[in-house]
Formats: C-alpha cells, structure tokens, sequence
C-alpha cells in the first residue's frame, strides 16, 4: 500500500508535468503599434466644437457682408423693417441671405464631422505554415521599430502589408471589418474592445513592443505533430474620417484590402498588429485557428 507521502509526490509530479504541457503547448503571440489616445486634449476639443456652434457661425457670416456683429445684425434687420414700410425689400433679397446662412452652417456641420468622425479597422489574414520566414520579418519589425510617433505606426502598417503580399502564395482565409464612430470616445473605445478580442485568443503574448514599451518572454519550443499548421495575422487600426475596405472573398481582394491601408500618418489615431505563432518553430493546428478565428473565410 502506497504511503501518503509517495501519494503527494506522485500528484505533485503529475501537475508539474500538465503545466509543463500547457506551456509547451501555448500558442505564442507577437503584437506591435501604439496610439494616441492618451495624449488627446479635452479642453481644445471643447473649444474646437465650441466655435463651430451655428450661432457663432450666424454672426460670423454676416460680420463678413459688412455688419459690425450680432447686434449690428439686429439693428439692420430693424432698419430693414422700417424701410420695407415705405418700400418693400425684394423677396430674393430675402432668399440669398437665408441660402447663406444655410449654406455657411452646412459647411461647419461637415468639417466638423470630418474633425471628429473616425474609422475602426481590422484585416485578418490566414496562411500555410510555409511562410516562416513571415515570422522572422515581424519579429524584426517588432524588435527595431519606434513605436511611440504616428510615423513609426505608418512604417509599422507598411511594412507589415509589404511582408504579407510577399507571401501572397500562402494566403489560404481572410476577413476585414470597417467600423464608422462618431467622436474619439467612441474611436478609443471600439479600437480597444476589438484589440482586447483578439489579444485574449492568444496564449502568450511572447513579444510585444507597444508605445515604445517592449517585452519579451521564451517560448517552450516544440517539433510539430500536425501536418497542416498555420499563421493568422490580424492588422488594426483607427484613423480619423471615413474610409472603406473591400470584403476578401478571393485573394485579389485580400490584396486590395492591405494596400487599402495605406494611411497617412497624420490621420492615424491607432494601430496594431498581432500574429500568432510569433516563434518560427511554434505551431497553430487547423482545429485552433477554426475555433479560435471563426470568421476567417476560404479565399
């Protein structure tokens, strides 16, 4: 009869090796980019939508035809109405000025849409394990790229879509998603629930290098048992405005859909890149990328 003390022992030894195993069998992750979130101002936004209010814009449109203001508008409307008692104004008179008005509020209602609309999106792509040397490329970009300015964030998306046309060959499933908000709230937001989606599907997070702060962690290397492994990557970004992404449905539209993300720097708000396995001889089975990257299609 086994003594308790074999029996904790053995059971000790039992969960050490299933950690083991779990660690050894974690789907390693890369994730590189950074935001602007953090560094956006309230106060100049509160004066930014103050000044496009459509009665500033009423004054301001009449101060330019020769008024001296809102009060001097007032006393011309006045005077307009004691002279239309002797004679009348003409009605397209009337008509002009109201087009103006119209017209001028019209425009500060879209420029200030333009100012605070914004777009969340995100391309995903699928391919063969044959493409390792994929890896090894994001691996550098993520190890030498200054993540911490919107330049660094373009360089990032560039050269990330440049790698993945490379290997176009391997391109097996894909998904891209365009989500329009109203205001950076609601930008910030929709970026970081979409990013806190995909992080999570993830074991490890092996080597990251976001805003600048870098980390990096060893992955328990293992030989391969699957015939079929495979890498997905996920592009994300927010950029102020409006802007469109054609559904992947085949593999030229997986490629106008990457070199659709050609956006300035000056209109990037945010972006990331996560690819899972980060480690070149790490693998993704067939079964984990279908339950864990469920809306990739067929391309």
């Amino acid at each position: 009869m086994e003594s308790p003390k074999s029996t904790i022992h053995a059971l000790a030894l039992f969960l050490s090796l299933s950690l083991f195993i779990c660690i050894g069998f974690a789907a390693s992750g890369g994730r590189i980019g950074g935001n602007s979130f953090s560094k956006r101002s309230s106060p100049r936004s509160s004066s930014h939508s103050s000044q496009f209010s459509p009665s500033n814009h009423y004054c301001h449109h009449h101060y330019r035809h020769g008024s001296t203001g809102c009060s001097s508008l007032s006393s011309q409307n006045q005077k307009i109405e004691w002279e239309g008692s002797v004679t009348s104004t003409p009605t397209w008179v009337a008509v002009i000025i109201t087009i103006g008005v119209v017209g001028a509020i019209s425009v500060a209602v879209y420029f200030e849409y333009m100012h605070n609309s914004g777009s969340v999106i995100m391309v995903q792509v699928g391919l063969t394990g044959k493409a390792p040397s994929l890896q090894k490329e994001l691996n550098e970009i993520a190890e030498t790229t200054d993540t911490g300015s919107p330049n660094g964030w373009q360089f990032i998306l560039t050269e990330t879509t440049l790698a993945l046309l490379r290997h176009s060959a391997h391109f097996i499933s894909g998904y891209s998603s365009v989500k329009q908000e109203w205001g950076v709230e609601n930008v910030e937001k929709g970026f970081r629930e979409l990013s806190s989606e995909e992080r999570g599907k993830m074991d490890v997070e092996s080597l990251v290098n976001v805003n600048n702060v870098k980390m990096q962690r060893p992955v328990s290397r293992k030989a391969s048992k699957h015939h079929k492994d495979y890498i997905v990557v996920t592009i994300l970004l927010a950029a102020k405005g409006s802007y469109e992404v054609p559904a992947i449905r085949s593999i030229h539209d997986m490629k106008d859909a990457l070199r659709s993300l050609n956006i300035g720097s000056s209109s990037l708000l945010a972006v990331e890149v996560l690819w899972t396995p980060q480690d070149e001889n790490d693998t993704l089975s067939e079964e984990a990328m279908l339950e864990d990257y469920p809306l990739l299609r067929p391309i």
